[in-house]
């Protein structure tokens, strides 16, 4: 992963009401299962249109359940994890980085994990972690009783490579993805008599680019017809190891999927999947600008499909802004596990989308620094954007830099109207002047707030 800091969070609007029952002592609680890719494109499923691969099982999981358009992610991994963990702003807990030790999330921090396993939950995480490397940092101490992967944000061999076990050394057998399944679905079969919380951060299509032969033989001299929207950058020979790396993730969903099938648990599973940031190389992505490590569209917006048999009408497509950091708040929700106990949270719930009812709108916030000529940020709201430069220093905190006014189209991320202007500008067919004034004083409120929380980091 990139080693600069990339900031990408979701400011919420307030007001937003809990929608699901609570689980009483003889309704057993839903099992969950959560599947993270690592450097997957919005654009690396047939889903989202991409005829250059198959991805029916992680695609089933839209026909059987809900999509999400507009789902958006950090761009780059651990600050995507640690909100997916916290249901709070990555500097809330400390997470600044990739790597040096900026990836590492608080102690004082409560995860997903710690809240399902004081709920009953038996948990177990399988794959990457990439938010902090020993004791007590390590995804045992963090809520999780089982785990399996590595603690790092990469690995330098896919076959066979030294894992580890619950804080011991390990050797790995075979695929790497393929072994994290096993024993996720090892995981399963021994939980299936309780509630069970099981996290499955995969780490592909991150590199190095390593897959099975068999996965490959069908892209190695394939014709691409999805093609980057700028064909002069892409290196079709990445292209065909990510595409070929995305249906073994695919193939290997579906083994998780089956075997909830041939235990009966289908039905009492909800199944999340998504990814960590957007694509590692310029491949086919819808049209979108950026990929990873960018706050354009391409560089964090994820896909994000969720399954919960009987529960969520299947084929519901949900339009409105959501993000990683909407999930604990979600899933403890749909769980029926009090959240009193927590820090504040960032996220929401997203359970009235998820039954057709609207919540109030969200806004969604990036920065990144060492932009130039100051760290760029964007705010989102629906299919509006407006990039404004914001200059940093504790001397002149928030001064206004010229303002950018553009919009952003649905899919594509492309601009029109693009107007830059001293002060704030004319923004009409954008932002009513109103509204942005509401959404600037929002962002300038949350990142005061973030400041505080993390002083030296932001500021």
């Amino acid at each position: 992963m990139k080693s600069k800091l990339a900031f990408f969070c979701i400011l919420l609007a307030t007001g937003v009401c809990s929608e699901a029952a609570t689980a009483t002592a003889s309704v057993r609680r839903p099992n969950i299962v959560v599947i993270l890719a690592d450097d997957q494109g919005w654009g690396d499923l047939s889903v989202n249109g991409n005829s250059n691969l198959s991805t029916p099982n992680i695609d089933s999981l839209a026909r059987t359940g809900a999509i999400f358009d507009r789902f958006y992610v950090c761009p780059v991994c651990s600050p995507t994890r640690a909100e997916f963990f916290t249901g709070r702003y990555h500097p809330r807990g400390g997470v600044r980085g990739v790597s040096t030790g900026g990836e590492r999330l608080d102690l004082d921090e409560r995860t997903i994990g710690d809240t399902f396993k004081a709920a009953g939950y038996a948990t177990g995480a399988f794959g990457k972690w990439h938010n902090g490397t020993q004791w007590p940092y390590h995804p045992n101490a963090r809520g999780f009783d089982e785990y399996y992967g590595f603690t790092s944000g990469h690995w330098g061999s896919y076959f066979d490579p030294p894992m580890d076990h619950n804080g011991k050394p390990a050797k790995g057998k075979g695929y790497i993805t393929d072994d994290l399944t096993d024993h996720a679905i090892q995981f399963i079969e021994k939980s299936k008599d309780r509630p069970f919380f099981c996290y499955v951060p995969y780490n592909t299509p991150h590199s190095p680019m390593q897959v099975p032969d068999r996965f490959y033989q069908k892209f190695a001299k394939a014709d691409l017809k999805k093609r980057s929207h700028d064909a002069g950058q892409e290196d079709l020979d990445f292209t065909r190891a990510a595409l070929a790396m995305c249906e073994n993730i695919d193939w290997n969903v579906g083994r998780i999927l089956q075997r909830l099938d041939e235990l009966k648990l289908a039905d009492h599973t909800i199944v999340i999947y998504f990814s960590d940031n957007g694509p590692n190389s310029w491949r086919w992505n819808g049209g979108m600008k950026g990929r990873k490590g960018s706050t354009d569209e391409g560089g964090v917006r994820s896909p994000f499909l969720i399954r919960w048999p009987g529960r969520i009408p299947a084929g519901t497509r949900v339009p409105q802004i959501a993000g990683a950091i909407d999930l604990l708040p979600t899933l403890a929700d749909l769980a029926g596990i009090s959240m009193a106990s927590q820090k504040p949270l960032d996220g929401i719930s997203l359970t009235p989308l998820l039954l057709g009812k609207p919540i109030p709108g969200k806004d969604a916030f990036r920065r990144v620094p060492d932009s130039s000529p100051g760290p760029e940020t964007k705010v989102r709201d629906g299919v509006k954007s407006v990039p404004t430069q914001i200059a940093e220093g504790a001397s002149h905190f928030f001064h206004e830099l010229p303002v950018v006014a553009a919009r952003a189209a649905r899919r594509t991320g492309r601009r029109e109207h693009v107007a830059p202007r001293r002060g704030w500008p004319p923004l009409r067919g954008v932002f009513a002047e109103e509204r942005l004034g509401e959404i600037h004083a929002r962002c300038r409120k949350l990142l005061r707030s973030l400041i505080q929380s993390a002083p030296g980091h932001l500021a």
